[in-house]
């Protein structure tokens, strides 16, 4: 590792008022469980990555 220091990330701009208004009306919509569920599966798979991309145990689509 190098000696460079990591900062916390941050938007690049402040969502639209269009943005905003659908992230409002999709909010109740969204079913954190299985979010979470496919978090943990991609976490898990990129946790497996041997290099150049490859994951070990997947084959290319």
């Amino acid at each position: 590792m190098s000696d460079e220091t990591f900062t916390a990330p941050t938007a690049d701009r402040a969502p639209t008022a269009h943005e905003a208004r659908a992230a409002e009306r999709s909010a109740d919509e969204v079913d954190l469980d299985r979010v979470g569920e496919h978090y943990r599966a991609e976490a898990e798979r990129g946790a497996r990555v041997q290099g150049e991309g490859e994951i070990e145990g997947v084959e290319s689509d």
